[in-house]
């Protein structure tokens, strides 16, 4: 893995985790959005994998349930990409890990 990379990605975590309930994710959803619904495979592929790897290292009650609720909408849509439905599958498994136990989306 490329440490800066892992860097910058522990950068986004610390923004996220430092704001209100998660209220970075959405400047964060909104600034990679374009690559998210990219045509190109490959760039499509990145950003999502970016966004799984920021979700796969937050900690549990760092985001808002409205947030997690509204992500894992996206995420769900997102899963009838098929060139993409691995980073899906990743960011998925992280939002369910991001869920309080109590939560009625458990």
């Amino acid at each position: 893995p490329d440490p800066r990379r892992s860097a910058c990605i522990d950068d986004l975590v610390g923004i996220v985790e430092g704001s209100n309930q998660g209220a970075a994710l959405r400047p964060l959803v909104a600034a990679i959005g374009p690559q998210i619904t990219s045509t190109d495979i490959e760039l499509r592929g990145t950003a999502t994998r970016l966004m799984a790897r920021v979700l796969t290292r937050l900690v549990l009650g760092s985001v808002s349930e409205d947030a997690l609720r509204h992500l894992t909408e996206f995420f769900c849509a997102r899963l009838q990409d098929y060139a993409c439905a691995a980073p899906v599958l990743e960011a998925a498994s992280a939002l369910v890990a991001l869920l309080p136990t109590s939560s009625p989306l458990r």
